[in-house]
């Protein structure tokens, strides 16, 4: 009978620890997407301006320092064995930016250069607002997992 009831005992204790931090593991998941999420914000928004889209966007080739230089639109997210983050900007499937793509998230079709139109030519060089879409994906124990951050980044003056 003692025999037995340590045996419970230790079957309760390994399955409550169990059961504990698999509950911890999400929460661990979201902080670290959302550290994530905060920290790329804020180092889009003290970035220059002219250098957001090219540090951040698909095409190597305009990187400010030279080809290769910038570390595009995916990264790492610290504190977290499963997920990846992207940066998104309502560019097309060449990497132009884009006034007149429909993206809800964009708010757009949406005047990029700020002269009264919208049209369907590379605004890549004179964007005066960019919105910028930062997402964070991972599994956890209950399935895919996503947050998500917009922005509109403007001209500072």
């Amino acid at each position: 009978m003692i025999r037995n009831s340590i045996t419970l005992a230790t079957l309760t204790v390994a399955t409550t620890v169990g059961v504990y931090l698999r509950g911890q593991t999400p929460d661990r998941e979201i902080a670290a997407a959302r550290n994530a999420l905060a920290f790329k914000s804020a180092e889009l928004e003290t970035m220059p301006f002219r250098q957001a889209f090219a540090r951040h966007n698909r095409i190597p080739h305009d990187d400010p320092e030279g080809p290769f230089t910038s570390p595009g639109p995916e990264f790492n997210v610290p504190g977290s064995p499963s997920a990846i983050g992207r940066i998104e900007f309502p560019a097309d499937e060449v990497g132009q930016l884009r006034e007149n793509l429909p993206l809800a998230w964009a708010d757009s079709p949406r005047d990029l250069n700020a002269d009264g139109s919208i049209d369907g030519q590379d605004h890549s060089a004179d964007y005066a607002v960019l919105p910028v879409r930062i997402v964070v994906e991972w599994q956890s124990p209950d399935g895919a997992r996503r947050l998500e951050r917009i922005l509109v980044l403007t001209r500072r003056h």
